[in-house]
């Protein structure tokens, strides 16, 4: 059920910052988890157990990294500003060698 919700949750969070196309695929892959484990009574009902877990994963997976790939452009942006932001402000204009 955690995986179910962590996929609806990743399409939330991908529909607020604007990313459309992650949004519905995260929701998708829930909805398709949520199917396979709705039909998973029946006598193939392993193999869609283990193609719907698969998938869930695999979306979780991809939500994963491109959320972090997005943070980590964002991130690293704001960090390199300030790094040169306090260099500019305690006058140093490249590296400082001491011999």
């Amino acid at each position: 059920m955690a995986l179910i919700v962590a996929c609806f949750v990743f399409g939330r969070r991908f529909n607020r910052t604007a990313d459309r196309s992650w949004a519905m695929t995260s929701r998708a892959g829930g909805a398709l988890f949520a199917l396979a484990l709705a039909l998973s009574g029946g006598h193939d009902g392993p193999v869609i157990l283990f193609i719907g877990v698969s998938i869930g994963w695999l979306v979780v997976s991809a939500d994963i990294l491109h959320a972090v790939r997005s943070l980590g452009r964002t991130t690293a942006d704001s960090t390199v500003s300030i790094h040169l932001q306090k260099q500019a402000n305690q006058g140093q204009g490249g590296f400082n060698v001491n011999h």
